[in-house]
C-alpha cells in the first residue's frame, strides 16, 4: 500500500475520532471512563495499524 493512501486513511480515521470526541459526552463515572478508554484504544489501534503498514508489517 502506498504512503499517501495509508496517510489518507489515517486522516479519515482521525477526523472521525475528532468528530466523536466533539459529539460524545462521557460522564465522570467508572462507566464513562471505561467508555472513553475504549474509544481511545480504538483510535490507537487504527494508528498502530497504519504504522505497521508503513513499516511493511501488515499481515
Amino acid at each position: 500500500m502506498n504512503v499517501n493512501k495509508i496517510m489518507g486513511e489515517v486522516r479519515g480515521k482521525l477526523a472521525e475520532a475528532e468528530k466523536g470526541v466533539r459529539l460524545s459526552q462521557w460522564p465522570d463515572t467508572d462507566e464513562g471512563r471505561e467508555s472513553a478508554v475504549s474509544f481511545l484504544e480504538a483510535v490507537a489501534a487504527d494508528v498502530r495499524g497504519a504504522i505497521s503498514a508503513l513499516k511493511g508489517e501488515e499481515g
